[in-house]
């Protein structure tokens, strides 16, 4: 499984939208398993409470 890793404090969706519910924000340079890709978003997993989310492509790196 794959990693990212946020470039910037970023928020976390309910949906792969922008205009839905933020669940949490990221911290710069943490490490999230990726899970999926839809479209222009990528589904990680994410922290209590939320477990899972989404994440705008632009605001991350893929760590090989």
């Amino acid at each position: 499984m794959k990693k990212i890793k946020p470039k910037e404090n970023t928020e976390v969706k309910k949906l792969p939208k922008i205009n839905v519910s933020i669940l949490g924000k990221t911290e710069k340079e943490k490490e999230f398993m990726l899970i999926n890709r839809y479209s222009d978003w990528y589904y990680i997993i994410f922290e209590y409470p939320a477990g899972t989310g989404y994440i705008h492509k632009r605001q991350v790196e893929i760590i090989k």
